[in-house]
């Protein structure tokens, strides 16, 4: 079994690399990192990461309000960091490509 949790605060490379590495010391199997969220191969609960994530700046998300929020943050820093520029850039368009949701359409 698998669990992804979102997780606010990270915004670089260096985020990514300190969670999954604070996972993996901890003893769980990193499936993936990504901006706002790890998948990891075991089945726990959040309050056993909680305190761990708090200790580097992070914040494990649990409200959905808070979750979108954090995407469409993540969202943005993306595109930021890819440096691929597009004068007139239609944001909304953007975010609701890359969060697959039409609202912000």
């Amino acid at each position: 079994m698998s669990t992804v949790f979102q997780i606010k605060n990270m915004v670089c490379d260096r985020c990514k690399m300190v969670v999954q590495q604070s996972f993996q010391n901890t003893g769980f199997q990193v499936l993936r990192t990504d901006l706002g969220e790890v998948g990891v191969a075991d089945d726990f609960q959040s309050n056993q990461v909680g305190d761990l994530l708090h200790s580097f700046g992070f914040e494990l998300l649990e409200d959905k309000s808070g979750k979108m929020a954090e995407k469409i943050k993540n969202a943005i820093v993306e595109l930021i960091q890819s440096r691929i520029y597009v004068p007139k850039t239609n944001y909304s368009a953007y975010l609701s490509e890359e969060l697959k949701h039409e609202r912000y359409q």
